[in-house]
């Protein structure tokens, strides 16, 4: 099985002027995103909540400056996936790979 993510980018505007002192004005707007795929899941793994904090942990970041965030997640049977049901031919998806997400 392979889990297929759609992640959201905004961009913080407010933080291009920000000189660093006290709280960082806020104007969030939104950028773009990205497709990841992450192979070889098993059931075991996709019922996990351990598993699953640990694949947010890998593609969520935010900070002052820029945030990313999952919106959208789907598991899908490694013989049925096609990835241009999930993004265009001229996109690339991230592969995350069992190292990235292995316990250790």
């Amino acid at each position: 099985m392979k889990i297929v993510i759609s992640t959201q980018v905004f961009e913080n505007y407010g933080s291009h002027d920000w000189n660093g002192e006290g709280e960082c004005p806020q104007y969030w707007k939104p950028k773009f995103g990205h497709i990841y795929i992450v192979s070889d899941i098993d059931v075991s793994k996709a019922t996990d909540s351990s598993f699953w904090d640990k694949i947010y942990d890998l593609v969520e970041v935010r900070d002052n400056y820029f945030q990313e965030f999952i919106i959208d997640s789907d598991l899908v049977d490694a013989v049925d996936f096609d990835i241009s049901n999930y993004c265009e031919h001229w996109e690339k998806p991230i592969e995350i790979t069992a190292e990235m997400y292995a316990d250790g």
